[in-house]
């Protein structure tokens, strides 16, 4: 790399020009899927298999091209930058998800800066937003912007970015290559200019054109956010930035700081913006939105007194970067608080916390030392994220992207917000320690909860290989506490009233701008006995259409098996014994008579129950068993007259699933109706109560009495005594590996189990 800063009067620049080429050419390539899996930088419950499985598709691209790292003049202007090397080659990777059918684009893109702090690629924008702009028709765009993000990837993806661990996507991204953070300014530009240009090699481009480019960073990245909006502006590509839970500036490249210890001279080290320089540019001609969780409000308060000794301070940094020339904090983080002009605004909101997810992700498999370990159980306490809550405040982000799109379209103005409020540096806290003040989820004001942002610590009995970023994450993540019973049954009379408060609630907030109708139909509020009486109805339903078809599959690969049945996928389409016709016919009976007046939620009727039922059992034969070259599994059933052993097995596992399956789906029945009616006779109960679609899906993961776990043993002592000595890849060619261990692929049938049950529980979620 040159580095070669040059006279200021020749190549002084601001936003909106640029010295090397925020319009330069880049090569895009597909990665060869072959060479390894792909990273995935969000979460499980966040795929958009999961999230928009039938309407959206993922690919993943190489980008390819050289991109100027820049820097201040001394003393530092915002906004005027300097080149200091030119032109530095990279090779970096983005995942675009668009609408599977072009018709359903509504011309936004939205670029995610992945944040890097985890030392692998995560998606918070995505991990909070996803629902929404899967469902308003926008393309997500994700981009690696980070050296040790392209370090991690090269060295194959060890799980944690822990070397002895095992790594997870091979070679795949071995071809990558960027020397310096900066470079990242220049070249996200150059990606945003590809995908509204018509060149080839723009992944986009002829059917889906782009009308809009907004961009995104949470945290480290959301400084990334601060610096490209104030300095690096392209007004022709770039349509509004989203500073989510971010502080200020981050550093516009990664040499020496000028004025901390060891550091060179100028120009051989790197300037700091101070002051209001550190601030996100309030002056551009396109929306720029900064909003602060309750999290980082507590950090920038705490941080405001703090001192540190000349950039490598006492360990807990000042800024985003750790900068503090001088021994003070002149960019003290109070800074950060901004006030609402022309097309800016600052956000606030209160009892949401700066991680966005944690429910149901395997951090440590099972097969791995220290293994398994779920996110849930690395904190001391129990944890409140932003989208899966108890505090909601992806909501809030939700509406605020509608709001910036609908800012840019049709030349509307944003509401502005008000500040949590504070004493002295310290959050002032109502009688119930919640948060006063700022943007309010209808919970705050109606609380069965202490929120507490930060207020969590790592679980002691955590593998010591996870403590570092344990820690931070547990911090960062929050917690709640319950209020006690007796002041609960003091706050609502009734639960009718509790959930007419909520309602008013929601309904204010999304008066003011700051919610959905889509995400105020979400919001928890519980629901009354015919409610109540309708969605337990449709569980019921579930299992009945999901027992009848449980009962045909097996009957036919029973008799399939013993050459009674020619072709198993005929027999199954016959339903010769009407099993599952009656059982659609039970279903349709019983949802009509419990659904006259219908629920808030969990109410399609029940031919969409008895869909999803055939959907799920269908997906899971299949996944088990494998398909044949025309989608039907007849050719995997191995007839007793050729192996019996193999037939017994076979005959076993499905047994086995079956059961798992049907487990699942009983305990799924009884979590609903225990927590949809939880709080009835007492208030104090509102605490287990089931108001949303939300928590209703958290049944699927609850399993008080050990039913499912049991089952889950009979299924894989079913495979020690049945499948020792079969060869489980013949027997079993479908989405598990049948040459793992046993043990190994008797889990993976399991998860599959799992996995299907949330198909056939999709009704649940409408």
């Amino acid at each position: 790399m040159r580095r070669t800063i040059i006279t200021a009067i020749t190549v002084l620049l601001v936003a909106g020009s640029a010295w090397a080429d925020p319009f330069g050419a880049v090569t895009i390539t597909e990665p060869v899927d072959a060479d390894g899996a792909i990273h995935q930088s969000e979460t499980p419950l966040r795929y958009i298999s999961r999230i928009a499985p039938d309407s959206y598709v993922e690919n993943e691209y190489f980008m390819e091209g050289a991109a100027t790292v820049y820097t201040y003049n001394d003393p530092p202007v915002r906004g005027e930058i300097i080149v200091q090397d030119a032109d530095v080659p990279y090779k970096t990777r983005f995942t675009v998800r668009k609408p599977a059918d072009p018709a359903d684009f509504n011309g936004t893109v939205i670029i995610e800066w992945l944040n890097s702090t985890a030392g692998f690629d995560v998606a918070p924008v995505w991990d909070a937003s996803a629902e929404f702009f899967t469902r308003a028709g926008w393309i997500y765009v994700g981009v690696t912007n980070a050296t040790n993000i392209i370090n991690f990837l090269v060295n194959k993806c060890p799980l944690l970015g822990i070397s002895i661990f095992p790594e997870t996507c091979g070679t795949r991204y071995a071809s990558l290559f960027m020397s310096e953070n900066g470079q990242a300014f220049e070249m996200v530009s150059q990606l945003a200019n590809l995908l509204r240009s018509g060149e080839a090699d723009n992944p986009l481009n002829p059917d889906y054109p782009v009308q809009r480019v907004f961009h995104a960073g949470q945290s480290q990245q959301g400084g990334s956010m601060v610096t490209y909006a104030s300095a690096f502006h392209e007004p022709t590509i770039n349509d509004g930035y989203f500073v989510q839970a971010a502080g200020t500036a981050r550093r516009i490249n990664y040499g020496p700081i000028c004025g901390a210890a060891g550091s060179p001279a100028y120009p051989d080290c790197t300037p700091s913006l101070t002051g209001d320089d550190r601030l996100v540019a309030t002056d551009l001609d396109v929306p720029v939105y900064r909003a602060l969780t309750e999290t980082d409000v507590s950090f920038m308060l705490t941080n405001a007194s703090r001192t540190c000794d000349g950039g490598s301070n006492d360990g807990d940094p000042c800024s985003n970067d750790g900068e503090c020339p001088g021994g003070t904090c002149p960019e003290a983080f109070t800074l950060a608080r901004q006030t609402d002009s022309g097309d800016f605004r600052y956000y606030e909101l209160a009892g949401t916390s700066h991680v966005t997810v944690h429910k149901n992700i395997e951090v440590i498999p099972e097969d791995i030392p220290g293994g398994p370990l779920q996110l849930d159980e690395t904190c001391a306490s129990l944890l409140n994220t932003l989208a899966d809550g108890p505090v909601r405040g992806s909501y809030i982000y939700n509406a605020m992207w509608q709001n910036m799109e609908d800012q840019v379209r049709l030349g509307s103005v944003p509401p502005s917000g008000s500040l949590i409020d504070e004493a002295g540096g310290v959050l002032t806290r109502d009688a119930y320690d919640n948060a006063t003040g700022g943007i309010r989820m209808p919970q705050m004001d109606h609380p069965i909860h202490s929120y507490f942002s930060p207020h969590n610590t790592l679980n002691p009995a955590v593998d010591p290989l996870f403590s570092q970023l344990g820690s931070l994450f547990c911090v960062l993540a929050g917690s709640y506490v319950d209020i006690y019973a007796p002041i609960l049954r003091y706050l609502y009379a009734s639960k009718a009233d509790f959930a007419a408060a909520l309602e008013a609630a929601g309904a204010q907030l999304a008066t003011d701008g700051f919610l959905l109708a889509e995400d105020a139909a979400l919001l928890p509020v519980p629901q009354d006995k015919d409610g109540q009486r309708c969605i337990n109805a449709h569980a019921k339903a579930a299992g009945i259409a999901t027992k009848a078809r449980g009962k045909l599959i097996g009957k036919c690969i029973k008799d399939t098996s013993k050459g009674k049945a020619a072709d198993a996928d005929a027999c199954i389409a016959a339903d010769a014994a009407g099993f599952a016709l009656k059982a659609d016919a039970k279903a349709d009976k019983l949802v009509t008579k419990s659904c006259a007046t219908g629920a808030r939620f969990a109410d399609p009727g029940a031919a969409a129950v008895s869909s999803a039922a055939g959907t799920g059992t269908d997906q899971l034969l299949r996944a088990v068993f494998g398909t044949d070259g025309g989608g039907g599994i007849d050719d995997a059933i191995v007839r007793a007259s050729d192996d019996k052993d193999a037939a017994k097995c076979q005959a076993a596992v499905y047994k086995g699933y079956d059961k798992m399956l049907g487990a699942r789906v009983k305990t799924f029945a009884k979590c609903a109706k225990t927590g949809l009616s939880a709080g009835d006779k007492d208030t104090a109960e509102l605490l287990n109560s089931i108001g949303s679609a939300l928590q209703l899906s958290e049944c699927l993961f609850a399993d008080p009495r050990n039913k499912v776990a049991l089952a889950r043993t009979k299924l894989l002592s079913a495979l020690q005594k049945k499948c020792l000595g079969v060869d489980r890849t013949a027997a079993f060619p479908g989405d598990c590996d049948g040459s793992t261990a046993i043990s190994i692929f008797g889990g993976c049938l399991a998860d599959t189990v799992e996995l299907e049950a949330e198909v056939v529980f999709a009704w649940a979620n409408e």
